[in-house]
């Protein structure tokens, strides 16, 4: 006997290392992590983060051979070939299939198990998972079988007199369940002895299966032919009793589902980012139709349109496509509708061939806006705009082009749509539209369910691109605060889905996967995936439509971007701001931005291309002349010098006997320099930039900078944006552009500040105020108050207890939030003595906060902390992270 020790493979998965032997393997996860047993290979399909990956056995990985099996006829030989015509596995001396069509067994082994692999995909994470629902629900059945029997059991023992011989413990309720039951299980088992069989047996049994498979998988089909609701008699005469006694009828509802909510649920942590993907073909995406999971027609709104794929291949372009936003869609059959340029409704066959008019215009007073493809309904609808004034309508064609109704005005005979932009239709055939001011919602008859216009706390709704999910909800993206909004099916705001994440700062169109239950968000040229639905547990005796004994409703997540302690505040903070005194700067018409310099000096830019240098009277002491119009286009460093971006690009310095300048950074490269800050304690200069390649690709197609940093291409892509760092002199040691996943952070920064813990604050584009830490990793955005409402930022600063305070010109107000982004309340708001507030500056020296007007001249000074508070331990110690809660109390209204 040999005594060679073999080394067996063991799994390997994300979360623990099994002790069994692997038997598959998974092609997309990385090699390390690939391995898998018979048990977490089901854990792994079935998972919506893997739900896609390609999983094969161990052996074909390794393309092993297996052994070949005997013949059954004659004794010594192996079947090598395989008859098509007879489909069976045949050797040498089978001489009876000599004239047949003969293929190597091998081949045909492979051919069939390609044939049929979507089908074996389909059992493995379809039929499988959903069968022990069902099971599960008719084990509920049963024992609500028993709660009901057990009320009307001492009334039947009375009644049931005449019916002696009848025995109540035989009663056909429980045992038709308990038959659902065994059914079931013999089902299952049925299914994961095919699957073994399959992925174990050689070719030769895997082929003589397959011929069942058609029919094996009709009766695996997760659609059971068996309900167990049961109808009972309110009244038990003796007639009825003898009656139902002696034949208990079920009452027939067609075919038991497993329903979505009760397979999935929404994540209780924020969406997670899945995959990027960047189009080349389309520089402002629009409207997206998928075709297949890797196979997508794509447009924008100037009629480029093209077939792509997810590597950024154009596979198909169309030129006679009209521009508009919603203006295709994708059938069962992977066919294209779309609008033309003659407002006609094509069709594009599979086959690439050439486009035939599905719908010819008729009808001269009505244009076609919008297309949608219902599944669920097999029907075209189309939303389309009249020549008459504020005349909208939204139309259902069937299959074949015929009309079949049309949705226009409610009970009321008011109109019902509002400019038709996106269609969809839910999966209780309610049909969504999208237009301006509203998402309006009526059923598949067209009676009007209900108008959402929007969260309570936005001041505008203008929605664009949306879709519904496998829950029945609605998400809609909104154009003012670029949020992703989740409502359900009856129109009420559930919270937030995306607010403003990273890379995403205007979500423009959304689609659901059904496949994968994945969400692609569309921006710009750039398609984000994001899973925000997971499979729930499988609990075999669990009611999961009330797993914990709450309503489902308890358990929506609330907006992943509010804080706990967003009404709590530190006990020191709050403390109303004393007017200290008011000026106007003389030589100034209005106040952008301000940089104080100590004592109480400051230098003041306004609309005039005026840098002043003044003080807290008001006098003009000097200024710069420059042409640029920015907003923090100027800083004092920590020798009181002026360092400010001149009209060609660079970053100069005043020198601080204001007689002499010399340029700080020289700055050739395409780089637009916008904001800038000075860093005190690391004695750094915080650069604000911009970067849009497409302004200069007539020049020429590949851009560097000269400091070799990048190297941009046409394909890359819409504007780009950092912050970068330079020392004292000059030389770039930090560059913030992007968060861990890749994803920009920054639209365009306006105005930039440090924070006392050393985070980078940026109040970026008028739309948000993005936080990072020193080191460049992405902390926070807020986004207003409540999370995801409008703001409207422009100049930002910090004070002495690290607080955060932002102007925002949307409400007029200037928003306090604390360190770690929870908003702490309004410190200016309703005041009379200054009015459209632009910029902030503050003078940690005397507590005191310098405020500026976009209307005039004027700068106002403020006093909201007490000298004696600002930067001791004891408030330090309060503004920590872990113990904010146990320091806080509500904030009081100013």
């Amino acid at each position: 006997m040999s005594s060679s020790q073999y080394r067996l493979h063991t799994c390997k998965c994300d979360s623990f290392t099994c002790t069994q032997h692997t038997e598959y393997i998974c092609k997309t996860c990385p090699s390390e992590k690939c391995a898998l047993c018979f048990e977490c290979k089901d854990s792994h399909v079935n998972d919506l983060k893997t739900i896609d990956h390609k999983i094969v056995t161990y052996r074909n990985k390794y393309e092993y051979n297996p052994k070949r099996d005997n013949c059954a006829r004659h004794f010594g030989s192996v079947y090598e070939m395989y008859c098509t015509s007879c489909e069976l596995p045949v050797c040498f001396k089978c001489t009876e299939h000599e004239n047949h069509m003969l293929v190597d067994i091998q081949k045909q082994y492979e051919t069939k198990r390609q044939q049929y692999e979507k089908s074996i995909d389909g059992i493995r994470r379809e039929i499988l998972y959903s069968r022990r629902f069902l099971l599960s629900e008719i084990k509920n059945d049963i024992k609500r079988c028993h709660t009901a029997f057990s009320l009307y059991r001492s009334e039947m023992l009375i009644k049931a007199q005449r019916v002696k011989d009848y025995m109540l413990s035989g009663f056909p309720f429980k045992h038709r369940c308990l038959g659902q039951n065994k059914k079931i299980i013999i089902h299952l088992s049925h299914i994961q002895m095919y699957e073994y069989n399959v992925e174990r047996s050689s070719a030769v049994k895997f082929l003589s299966s397959v011929k069942k498979l058609n029919l094996l998988y009709k009766q695996c089909s997760p659609h059971l032919a068996y309900h167990s609701q049961f109808s009972m008699k309110n009244c038990l005469t003796d007639k009825a009793v003898i009656e139902f006694l002696s034949l208990v009828h079920t009452k027939e509802r067609g075919i038991r589902k497993v329903r979505n909510e009760s397979l999935l649920k929404l994540m209780s942590d924020d969406p997670e980012l899945h995959e990027t993907m960047t189009v080349k073909c389309v520089l402002n995406c629009r409207h997206i139709s998928f075709v297949t999971s890797d196979q997508f027609w794509i447009g924008d709104r100037n009629c480029n349109f093209s077939l792509t794929n997810r590597k950024g291949d154009i596979l198909c372009e169309m030129t006679d496509v009209c521009s508009g936003v919603g203006f295709h869609t994708v059938n069962d059959e992977n066919e294209l509708f779309y609008i033309d340029t003659e407002n006609n409704i094509k069709k594009h066959s599979t086959d690439l061939k050439g486009p035939t008019i599905f719908i010819q215009t008729r009808d001269s007073t009505f244009v076609f806006l919008c297309l949608y493809w219902s599944s669920l309904t097999e029907e075209l609808l189309v939303g389309m705009r009249g020549q008459l004034k504020d005349t909208f309508k939204v139309t259902r064609y069937s299959q074949d082009g015929q009309l079949k109704n049309t949705i226009q005005y409610n009970d009321k005979k008011l109109k019902l749509c509002q400019y038709p932009r996106f269609l969809t239709v839910n999966n209780n055939l309610d049909v969504v539209v999208s237009g301006p001011g509203a998402v309006v919602v009526a059923d598949h008859e067209g009676r009007h369910r209900f108008s959402y216009t929007g969260h309570p706390s936005a001041s505008a709704f203008l929605p664009q691109g949306l879709c519904t999910d496998a829950l029945s909800n609605i998400l809609v993206c909104e154009t003012n605060t670029h949020t992703v909004q989740l409502i359900d099916v009856d129109g009420n705001f559930l919270f937030h889905l995306l607010i403003r994440p990273s890379g995403i700062f205007h979500p423009h169109n959304l689609r659901y996967d059904a496949k994968t239950h994945r969400l692609w968000v569309i921006s710009f040229n750039k398609i984000y995936v994001y899973r925000y639905l997971t499979h729930k547990g499988i609990l075999a005796d669990q009611n999961f439509d009330n797993a914990n004994g709450t309503n489902a409703k308890d358990q929506i997540p609330v907006s992943s971007t509010l804080k706990p302690q967003e009404e709590m505040v530190s006990l020191k903070e709050f403390k109303p701001p004393k007017l200290h005194h008011t000026f106007s700067v003389d030589g100034a018409d209005r106040c952008i931005h301000i940089s104080f310099v100590k004592p109480e000096n400051a230098w003041i830019s306004d609309d005039k291309d005026n840098i002043i240098f003044t003080n807290s009277k008001g006098d003009n002491l000097h200024h710069v002349k420059r042409k640029s119009r920015n907003h923090g286009i100027h800083t004092v460093n920590s020798d009181s010098e002026l360092i400010y971006i001149d009209n060609e690009n660079n970053i100069k310095k005043l020198l601080k006997d204001k007689k002499a300048t010399m340029i700080f950074l020289a700055n050739n490269s395409k780089w637009r320099l916008l904001c800038i800050y000075w860093s005190e304690p690391t004695d750094s200069l915080l650069v604000g930039m911009s970067h849009n390649p497409l302004r200069y690709q007539k020049r020429e197609t590949n851009m560097q900078d000269i400091q070799g940093l990048k190297i941009f291409k046409k394909s890359d892509g819409l504007a780009c944006n950092n912050v970068t760092r330079y020392n004292k002199i000059g030389e770039e040691i930090q560059t913030i552009q992007c968060n861990k996943t890749g994803q920009e952070m920054y639209r365009q920064p306006l105005y930039i500040t440090e924070n006392n813990n050393g985070d980078v604050v940026v109040s970026d584009n008028k739309e948000a105020v993005v936080v990072t830490d020193r080191r460049g990793n992405y902390r926070f955005t807020y986004t207003g108050h409540p999370s995801g409402s409008e703001l409207s930022p422009r100049g930002v600063c910090t004070d002495s207890l690290s607080n955060i305070l932002i102007v925002d010109t949307k409400t007029k107000t200037v928003h306090m939030i604390n360190q770690h982004g929870t908003f702490l309340g309004y410190l200016l708001k309703d005041l009379q003595e200054i009015e459209n507030v632009s910029c902030l500056c503050y003078d940690v020296t005397a507590s005191r906060l310098w405020v500026g007007s976009w209307t005039n001249n004027k700068v106002t000074v403020y006093r909201h902390i007490d000298q004696t508070d600002a930067l001791t331990d004891e408030a330090q110690s309060c503004l920590d992270e872990d113990t904010l809660a146990s320091c806080s109390r509500t904030n009081p209204t100013f």
